[in-house]
């Protein structure tokens, strides 16, 4: 649709793409011909109860206003952060493992997707050609897994362990990396990752709902497949959620009806907190750090061109990481 006088569009997968997509448009027709309108805006009464420009809801850290003004990250913070981007002098996209301080990357695939770092960031898994491979950052060293090919890798707490979906949306399965063997926890269709609880002995999804009108928030055990729904969110993204676990395991964060919006809730439902307010075109890549920062991806008019923030919900501090434009799959922070 139109934003800010520009026309933004896009296209909800299954499965990411990869390579060069092509959009063919036909059959197209001319709405009408020019037109052109001008006016003096002159109200009979002015009104005073408007809010002032800038101006954000209690509890929302940042707004397309704000954004412009946001202060880079202090060299003092620490870390690594994970990005899928376009690789130069291709159309094809990678992952690309940063220092958040801009003192160097690493290439950890040319052609992977779908990445996800573990807490402790010594390791990378993300989904390849055949199944998924798990790099170690450590070594720089990748292996390959026989596993059935998915998306949407979710590390357990302890790093033994991921959560993917399977195949194309077809349930949620669980990697185990010490015995090589996958468990399918469940089948239900368009079901996504969302995180593991501390102790990892609970993983919580989040399943389309209501003809795909609001997304069910369950609790799945890892072991036996056992499940127990926990709430419904009304007002989430109905192309992708995105939504992430906060390492405590106590609260959600997930993208808004409009995919601008940043939203916190607790797993239970409550207390929930309008945390960005469309600070840009869409907002994806929704990361939590081990320390409580949430990393969040800004897009831009072009898909491989975002701005990375670090939003600290606890005292709503925002900082923008400059130089890295593609979208946040992994964040560790010392």
């Amino acid at each position: 649709g139109l934003t800010d006088g520009k026309l933004n569009s896009s296209l909800a997968f299954a499965q990411l793409p990869i390579g060069k997509q092509t959009l063919v448009f036909s059959k197209l027709s001319v709405i009408s011909d020019p037109l052109s309108w001008s006016g003096t805006w002159s109200p009979a009464t002015v009104r005073t109860d408007l809010p002032a420009i800038g101006e954000m809801p209690t509890g929302t850290c940042a707004n397309a206003n704000t954004i412009q003004s946001t202060p880079l990250l202090p060299a003092t913070i620490k870390g690594k952060a994970l990005m899928y981007e376009q690789m130069e002098g291709s159309t094809m996209g990678g992952l690309v493992l940063y220092n958040l301080d801009g003192t160097g990357s690493t290439l950890v695939t040319s052609s992977g997707n779908w990445g996800s770092m573990d807490m402790a960031g010594s390791k990378i898994t993300y989904s390849a050609k055949v199944g998924f491979a798990v790099y170690d950052i450590a070594s720089g060293s990748t292996l390959p897994l026989s596993s059935e090919s998915g998306y949407d890798p979710i590390w357990s707490n302890d790093g033994t362990r991921y959560a993917f979906v399977s195949g194309a949306a077809e349930g949620i399965s669980v990697m185990d990396l010490e015995s090589g063997l996958e468990k399918k926890i469940s089948s239900l269709g368009f079901e996504f990752t969302v995180g593991w609880l501390p102790g990892d002995s609970r993983l919580i999804t989040a399943a389309m709902f209501s003809g795909g009108a609001a997304w069910q928030i369950r609790s799945i055990d890892p072991m036996t497949g056992a499940s127990e729904d926990l709430f419904v969110i009304e007002d989430g993204s109905l192309k992708s959620l995105n939504a992430a676990l906060s390492p405590d395991g106590q609260w959600i964060a997930y993208r808004g009806r409009n995919n601008g919006d940043i939203y916190l809730v607790k797993l239970d439902g409550s207390e929930k907190r309008l945390l960005l307010e469309s600070p840009s075109v869409g907002t994806n890549g929704l990361v939590w750090a081990n320390n409580g920062w949430l990393g969040v991806s800004l897009t831009q008019s072009d898909s491989f061109l975002n701005q990375l923030i670090l939003v600290n919900p606890a005292t709503c501090t925002v900082y923008e990481i400059p130089n890295l434009i593609g979208t946040l799959q992994g964040l560790s922070i010392q």
